[in-house]
């Protein structure tokens, strides 16, 4: 019982969070964007870095020239970047990655699968999905102080993404706050496929976001919110549907 009720405490000061910053910053300057410059991959790498090293998940031989090494992180060579850039400094506050298919490795390209401890009914299904339509998300870093809505620009940049590219499959592993954060985006879309394991200095929660039915889960998340969420879903949805690329939708999806 007391579990259940912090892990009630931590949603219910979570949709109090996120709807302060959703009222303080959903028209605020910041930009999102994939990397497709040097100087913006830079300096994802290195925010990347620097954020890992003040959270402990890498030590200070694991970065030189402020990147991690690519013994430390031997993923970036196959990772396609995004960032949130402040329009008022041109400065990227906040970063995250897609890992992608390394050709020759099939599902061990990811991390996840490789480190985590998944449950094995859930290794088999990740196993079933073709590798080149799966994408592990990673590398989630954000300057101290930046708003909470920038790794909403991030995962919603990343899931238009995507829905473009037609991807099944997202592998996260996620610490345990963030797992209910995105609970709160997706609904029933994404789960929980492991058990909290220790990966790069903290633990984890694994889990999958089935890509193609993610908006279809949007609309039954909303549907099945109580009064005290409702609100806060009507706003999230509507943001997360902001641009979306409908073309790339079927029919029951546009519908959603």
């Amino acid at each position: 019982m007391l579990r259940y009720l912090t892990k009630l405490s931590y949603q219910l000061r979570d949709l109090v969070d996120y709807l302060a910053a959703f009222r303080k910053d959903e028209h605020s300057n910041f930009r999102v964007e994939e990397v497709v410059s040097d100087d913006y991959l830079g300096a994802a790498k290195k925010l990347h870095a620097k954020v890992y090293l003040s959270r402990g998940f890498v030590s200070e031989k694991d970065v030189v020239d402020g990147l991690l090494t690519h013994h430390a992180d031997p993923h970036q060579k196959h990772s396609r970047y995004f960032v949130v850039i402040d329009l008022k400094t041109s400065r990227v506050v906040a970063t995250a990655r897609q890992i992608e298919l390394k050709q020759g490795y099939g599902h061990n390209s990811f991390a996840i699968v490789k480190q985590a401890n998944l449950y094995e009914r859930a290794r088999r299904m990740v196993r079933k999905h073709d590798p080149a339509k799966t994408i592990e998300i990673s590398g989630l870093a954000k300057e101290s102080g930046v708003s909470k809505i920038a790794p909403l620009l991030l995962y919603r940049a990343m899931w238009h993404h995507s829905l473009r590219s037609e991807h099944t499959l997202w592998l996260l592993a996620c610490d345990v706050r963030l797992f209910i954060r995105l609970k709160l985006l997706f609904g029933a879309g994404i789960s929980k496929i492991g058990r909290v394991t220790p990966y790069y200095g903290g633990d984890i929660v694994p889990a999958v976001l089935d890509v193609q039915n993610s908006v279809t889960n949007l609309k039954k998340a909303l549907e099945r919110a109580n009064s005290f969420e409702k609100p806060l879903r009507r706003r999230i949805v509507r943001f997360m549907l902001n641009g979306i690329p409908a073309k790339h939708l079927n029919s029951r999806e546009r519908d959603a």
